[in-house]
C-alpha cells in the first residue's frame, strides 16, 4: 500500500542503542544524536521503505544499534564524545545512501519553515536551554547541552511543528510530539546567527523505490536525448562537408579543364617555335597531377 509523504511518522532512531562510556567516566555518554536525526530523516525520504523488514515491520533495537554504530563509525572518530555539521555527509554513508544526499542548509527560521511548508523534514541543532520551561522541547533533554532534533511536519497556520527528539526512548508510542513555533526559535539560538541557523533539509518520499527507478529512467531518456541531439550535429557536420567537397570538385574540375586546354595548346604549337615552351608544359603537368590527385582524395 502506497505511503502518504506528507503524513509518514519517520521510525524512532533512538540514540540511547548505541550509548558508549567515551571519556571513560563509567557513565554513558549519549553523543549521536545529530546521527540519529539524520536517520529518521532519511526514513522520511524513503518513506519507511528503509526502515522496515520483509516482513513489514519496523526495525528493531538490533537493527538501529547497529545502523548507529555503522554511522559513528563512517566518521573516522568512533569513540569521539561529540559530532559537528561536518560529520553528516559520513553519517549518510555510513547509512548506505550517497553523502552528497545531505543538503545543508543554514538559513533564518522563516526559510527553515518555508521548506516544512514545502514538503521537507529539518534536522536542527540547538540547545533546550531557549525554550521556555515545561516546553516539549524539554522533556527527556537538559538545558546547556547542544543537541540535534528533526523537525517532521508544521501546522497549517505555522504557529506550531512536530518534532522528533533522539533522546526518546526506543518502544515509546507516541514519539512525534508538537511544540509552538516559537519554541524551535528559542531552541536554535545557541548555534549559528540570526540569518543561518544550523540545520539541514531533506525532501520527504524523494528517495523511495518508485521515485528512483523513475529517476533512472529519466536519467537514460536524457541520456538517449543527448546522444540524439550529437549524432543530429555530426550528421549536420558531414552535410556541410559534403556540400564543401562538392564545390572543391568543381573548382578542381575546372583547373583540370584548363591545365588540359592549356597543355594541348602547348603541345599543337611546339617546343621548337617558343624558348622555354617544355618547361610551363611540365610544369602544367605537374600541376595537373596534384589537381587530380586531389579529386581522388577529396
Amino acid at each position: 500500500m502506497a505511503v502518504d509523504s506528507k503524513q509518514y511518522r519517520p521510525t524512532l532512531i533512538d540514540e540511547h542503542l548505541d550509548m558508549r562510556d567515551v571519556d571513560g567516566d563509567g557513565d554513558l555518554d549519549a553523543t549521536l544524536c545529530r546521527a540519529a536525526a539524520t536517520a529518521m530523516a532519511l526514513d522520511a525520504m524513503t518513506d519507511g521503505e528503509w526502515t522496515r523488514t520483509v516482513k513489514g515491520e519496523r526495525w528493531g533495537r538490533a537493527r538501529i544499534k547497529a545502523l548507529l554504530k555503522r554511522m559513528r563509525d563512517a566518521t573516522g572518530e568512533p569513540t569521539r564524545e561529540g559530532y559537528n555539521q561536518s560529520h553528516v555527509p559520513a553519517f549518510v554513508k555510513g547509512a548506505g545512501f550517497p553523502a552528497d544526499t545531505a543538503r545543508v542548509f543554514n538559513k533564518s527560521m522563516p526559510d527553515i519553515k518555508t521548506k516544512l511548508q514545502e514538503g521537507f523534514v529539518v534536522t536542527l541543532a540547538g540547545d533546550v536551554a531557549g525554550a521556555p520551561v515545561g516546553s516539549p522541547l524539554r522533556k527527556y533533554v537538559n538545558p546547556g547541552v547542544g543537541h540535534e532534533i528533526i523537525i517532521t511536519r508544521i501546522s497549517k497556520d505555522g504557529t506550531k511543528a512536530a518534532f522528533i527528539d533522539p533522546m526518546t526512548r526506543h518502544g515509546t508510542r507516541a514519539y512525534e510530539r508538537w511544540a509552538p513555533w516559537s519554541h524551535f526559535q528559542g531552541f536554535a539560538k545557541r548555534f549559528g546567527t540570526p540569518a543561518a541557523r544550523i540545520a539541514e533539509v531533506w525532501r520527504r518520499g524523494s528517495l523511495t523505490e518508485a521515485k528512483l527507478v523513475a529517476r533512472d529512467r529519466a536519467n537514460v531518456i536524457k541520456k538517449l536525448q543527448r546522444d540524439l541531439l550529437a549524432l543530429q550535429a555530426l550528421w549536420e557536420k558531414q552535410q556541410k562537408e559534403l556540400v564543401t567537397q562538392d564545390v572543391t570538385i568543381e573548382k578542381l574540375d575546372a583547373q583540370v579543364a584548363k591545365l588540359k586546354d592549356d597543355i594541348a595548346e602547348y603541345e599543337q604549337i611546339g617546343s621548337h617555335d617558343h624558348a622555354g615552351l617544355a618547361d610551363q608544359v611540365a610544369s602544367a603537368r605537374t600541376i595537373l597531377q596534384a589537381v587530380e590527385s586531389g579529386l581522388r582524395n577529396p
